[in-house]
């Protein structure tokens, strides 16, 4: 506690503080950008600490989290992104081309509870769905690498003409 006490006497000194019941803490800086740091520690030493914002739901579940390491598997300063719920899980990117309000953004790509990914669709069926776009591959040496049945792995590109081209590689 005398962490966040420390901190909040540091932004009031700084930037405007204020706190609502029950809405949460609102920083203002009349002069420039204000910046909320989530510092674990100081002495890079233990790098088992690490900062996450925990988002705990009506009922006490904590359902979601984003922080460095959340899941202490090694791969230190990796930043999680983790959604847990049963009803409409998942992660959602939305986005927006005016400056109306973030609560007017529209979900542009969202990984589904089940690890579907979807570009323009909120409830992908495949692992990579797509819609209403196009996938574009500029690299003309890049293209679609799939597997045969008997094993072998084929990049799919196109000629100048239009044409699928499959050249064998090496499965990656």
């Amino acid at each position: 506690m005398k962490g966040i006490t420390l901190i909040i006497i540091l932004f009031i000194a700084f930037t405007s503080v204020s706190f609502a019941q029950n809405s949460g803490i609102h920083l203002e800086e009349d002069n420039g950008d204000v910046t909320l740091k989530l510092e674990a520690d100081t002495d890079d030493n233990n790098e088992d600490d690490n900062p996450r914002i925990e988002f705990i739901h009506d009922g006490g579940y904590g359902n979601s989290s984003i922080g460095l390491n959340i899941f202490e598997n090694g791969n230190d300063n990796g930043l999680f992104f983790a959604n847990n719920t049963s009803a409409r899980g998942g992660i959602f990117f939305a986005t927006n081309e005016t400056p109306t309000g973030w609560e007017n953004s529209i979900v542009r790509m969202t990984i589904s509870n089940s690890g579907n990914i979807g570009v323009g669709t909120q409830s992908p069926n495949a692992k990579i769905q797509v819609n209403d776009g196009d996938i574009y591959i500029e690299d003309i040496d890049k293209g679609v690498i799939m597997r045969s049945p008997n094993g072998q792995c084929w990049r799919m590109t196109v000629s100048n003409s239009g044409n699928p081209v499959f050249t064998s590689l090496v499965c990656p």
